[in-house]
């Protein structure tokens, strides 16, 4: 007589690590900007940074669109010491894949002509649903900008730093210590850098500083990023002949 037994598991899946993929970048642009085609890959962060100068009154970002419909959600606008130039940042849980992918900006109004600065760094790991956790900014009228401190509640996350200048056609900003530069390396170009840490263990307190090679009024935000929950169980069938 023979017993087959059906014996049901639940392992679980790899967790992906988290890593920088690439990036896409323009500067002095005017109007209403669109970076250089990128390929995109699906289920990733895409985190842009928008600077730009006002003329007059206020000018806002209105919508920040991509080749792929994706959702763009947008942190704080920032004024760094309520100088002229303006700083927010956009970015996308999830992104949809496409090959071409091409982010424009539109503003509520044309900021100064060629002052515009828009950078986009994509990453993979991270969670995709609610990767956000700290965010702070801080601003001096200095060359040496230092963030207020922040703190993690994951031990994989990827810390993410912008750093902006009104000076923006001399800027440039040095790599803090045990950070990379992020779009592709572009730490010298027109006073808008980022700069990223992934780190395996909880952050308390800390902060992160870059120094401009001229001083003016400027400002740094910061955002970390959650790596993904590990994947759902998948139902596993394990069959036993017992005899």
């Amino acid at each position: 007589l023979s017993l087959l037994l059906f014996i049901c598991g639940q392992p679980l899946s790899a967790q992906a690590a988290l890593a920088f993929v690439g990036s896409t970048y323009v500067s002095f642009a005017s109007g209403d900007p669109s970076t250089p085609a990128y390929n995109l890959s699906a289920n990733h962060l895409f985190v842009c940074s928008v600077s730009w100068e006002k003329i007059g009154g206020g000018i806002t970002v209105s919508s920040v669109t991509d080749s792929a419909g994706n959702t763009y959600t947008a942190s704080t606008l920032r004024q760094p010491e309520s100088a002229t130039q303006f700083l927010q940042l956009w970015y996308v849980k999830n992104t949809a894949a496409h090959a071409s992918n091409v982010t424009t900006v539109a503003f509520s109004a044309a900021p100064a002509a060629g002052s515009i600065m828009l950078g986009c760094d994509d990453f993979s790991g991270t969670d995709l649903t609610t990767p956000l956790d700290a965010n702070v900014f801080g601003d001096e009228i200095s060359d040496t900008v230092t963030s207020p401190a922040f703190s993690t509640v994951t031990n994989d996350e990827i810390l993410y730093a912008v750093f902006t200048s009104s000076v923006y056609y001399n800027a440039a900003w040095s790599t803090p210590s045990g950070w990379t530069a992020g779009m592709s390396g572009y730490t010298m170009v027109s006073g808008l850098s980022t700069f990223y840490k992934i780190v395996s263990a909880t952050q308390s307190s800390i902060t992160v500083a870059s120094t401009m090679s001229v001083s003016g009024f400027a400002g740094v935000e910061v955002m970390t990023f959650e790596i993904a929950s590990a994947a759902s169980p998948v139902p596993l069938r394990r069959r036993i002949r017992m005899e």
